[in-house]
């Protein structure tokens, strides 16, 4: 009996995982289908701010990869959502600086010979955002909750190996 009340609790366990996940993966796709809507009119700003606060949570559990991808998808979509042309320059720096800081603090997560590539690859992504939107003084917008004003360029630390080159 105590064996059949184990196996049961063993099944039990690995439904809930297996439904947890499906969640998981559920509660993505409705957070990439939100970041994608065009914003409310009536409070762009905000609203735009939520979807970066909701990328930078993402990425902060793990999710970084994903978030840089719905950063992506965003940036393609700015044209359509602010008018004015400095508005839209203001935001493609915002979504920049944000996707800056998700690689620093993925670079910082990846340790190991194994991860080399992968810090490679964050190494590269990082300046070539910065050489995009970074080499001449542009404004950054913010929030003080949300992000610092001033831009930190070069990261103290962001090196792929001993032979490396910082961005």
């Amino acid at each position: 009996l105590d064996v059949l009340n184990a196996q049961q609790e063993l099944v039990n366990a690995r439904v809930a995982l297996v439904t947890a996940q499906r969640d998981r993966v559920v509660a993505s796709y409705t957070l990439l289908d939100y970041a994608l809507e065009s914003p409310s009119v009536s409070a762009i700003e905000y609203d735009f701010f939520a979807r970066l606060l909701r990328c930078s949570i993402l990425a902060r559990k793990q999710g970084q990869a994903t978030a840089l991808a719905i950063l992506t998808r965003m940036e393609e979509r700015i044209p359509y959502w602010f008018d004015a042309q400095v508005d839209r320059n203001n935001a493609l720096r915002t979504i920049a600086f944000l996707q800056l800081r998700i690689l620093k603090d993925w670079y910082d997560q990846l340790e190991g010979e194994d991860k080399v590539a992968e810090r490679k690859w964050c190494v590269k992504q990082f300046a070539s955002i910065g050489r995009d939107y970074f080499e001449e003084e542009h404004t950054v917008l913010g929030l003080s909750t949300l992000f610092p004003i001033v831009v930190d360029q070069e990261p103290k630390g962001l090196q792929v190996g001993p032979s490396s080159e910082k961005p």
